[in-house]
């Protein structure tokens, strides 16, 4: 399991080759951040980092990128995105990976993201289980969540009951992004105190359940008209000021818009995300909005949210009739 990987990274167990697959695309690029920052120390120049995209990289230039050693560095980080679209059908490509699987370069840790559920029954990929290489990330269940909440608090030398912990991942919901970042607000609640307790969840969590925002949000991109009307309403009457709901869909507009440009540019998902600064999966949630909504509706869009916008810093409407309107603008 590849929640393993920061019990194995804290004994200063680094594996040469991990081979990531699963539902679970968070997880995957967590972890290949955990591994990313715990080899930072040794990693003295930006270049003996390399990034490769599965469909536009050749075993050739993986492996000459793995076994070349560094001028400045103690070690290299190889990560390959998408390594299920990497060609190397034949028993030629085959016996070379297992070649270097069965002897790695030793200054060389290389992360192998395969973006599937199920993992591939034939070679190389039997032989890097037959190493120990192989981890799958499969999606978090309700216990697992759980568990995630109490060793974040943990890290943070803060304490949370399991109770609690259930409590919490209860008002959240199962998106793991936003559990971390209640998670995160919590610690910093907490303060000076050491743990954190069930009035400070109900204090800091339950009021604001920011995590409806997002729902609504997503309701809005996904052009679900009638929900999106629902959850707003929903959102409001919790309290949720209209400036910052009004923020929420600019931000997630503004980067459906770069999103359309970056890739109309010919730009990979891989090139796109690492511009726009954000992780694969956050593209792929997105990517749907920048095909459903085309460019004169985006105009459309905008000038709706500047039309809130203005009301609500300068008009006495009240503040839900002016999201209501905005919404029924939006979505048409």
């Amino acid at each position: 399991m590849i929640s393993q990987i920061g019990a194995e990274l804290r004994s200063k167990n680094l594996k040469p080759v991990y081979f990531f697959y699963g539902k679970d695309g968070y997880e995957i690029e967590r972890t290949t951040g955990s591994i990313k920052k715990y080899l930072e120390p040794e990693l003295a120049d930006e270049s003996d980092v390399g990034v490769f995209g599965g469909g536009s990289t050749s075993i050739e230039q993986l492996l000459d990128f793995c076994e070349t050693y560094s001028f400045v560095s103690e070690k290299r980080l190889a990560i390959v995105k998408n390594f299920n679209l990497l060609k190397f059908d034949g028993r030629k490509y085959n016996k070379q990976l297992i070649s270097y699987f069965t002897n790695p370069a030793g200054h060389t840790t290389l992360i192998l993201q395969y973006d599937d559920a199920t993992f591939p029954d034939k070679e190389p990929y039997k032989t890097l289980a037959s190493l120990g290489y192989v981890y799958v990330a499969r999606t978090p269940n309700f216990d697992d969540l759980v568990n995630r909440v109490e060793g974040t608090a943990k890290n943070a030398a803060k304490r949370i009951d399991k109770h609690n912990a259930e409590l919490l991942v209860s008002l959240v919901g199962d998106d793991r992004l936003i559990i971390e970042m209640q998670v995160e607000k919590l610690i910093e609640y907490a303060g000076d105190k050491t743990e954190i307790t069930v009035d400070m969840i109900k204090r800091s969590v339950a009021p604001t359940k920011q995590f409806t925002i997002f729902d609504l949000v997503d309701k809005v991109l996904a052009k679900d008209k009638p929900a999106a009307l629902r959850l707003l309403d929903k959102v409001m009457n919790q309290g949720e000021p209209a400036l910052l709901i009004l923020f929420h869909l600019n931000r997630q507009f503004a980067m459906v818009i770069n999103i359309r440009e970056l890739l109309s540019e010919g730009k990979s998902d891989y090139e796109a995300s690492a511009e726009l600064g954000i992780q694969k999966w956050q593209l792929d949630k997105l990517k749907p909005a920048a095909r459903n909504f085309a460019h004169t509706e985006l105009a459309e869009v905008y000038a709706a949210l500047l039309r809130a916008d203005i009301a609500l810093k300068t008009g006495d409407t009240d503040e839900k009739t002016i999201m209501f309107t905005a919404i029924n603008e939006i979505l048409i």
